[in-house]
């Protein structure tokens, strides 16, 4: 009687699910792993929604904050490139001479 119990709810929440979210075809592993360990199918999509835009937020933090750091040797992202020494200019710097 508890197992019928639980798979009414799973199927309850299966199409309060679909009710709300009916673009979803498939579910990430993540939600499908939260979902068989007790969490509800909606708070798991919701979950791991949240964490998707808090990485996308993050990214674009990032990516933003790289496009206005300075370039320089300093950064590590840049600096003053010479040119190949010459061999004869390297010649006529000579203290020799």
């Amino acid at each position: 009687m508890e197992a019928m119990k639980e798979e009414r709810d799973l199927e309850q929440e299966t199409a309060q699910f679909a009710q709300k979210h009916p673009e979803v075809e498939e579910l990430p592993d993540q939600v499908a792993d939260a979902w068989a360990n007790g969490t509800e199918l909606t708070a798991a999509w919701e979950e791991q929604a949240a964490q998707a835009a808090r990485e996308d937020k993050i990214h674009r933090q990032n990516q933003e904050a790289a496009y206005r750091a300075p370039v320089g040797a300093v950064s590590g992202q840049g600096g003053v490139q010479k040119a190949p020494k010459d061999d004869f200019l390297s010649g006529l710097e000579l203290d020799q001479w």
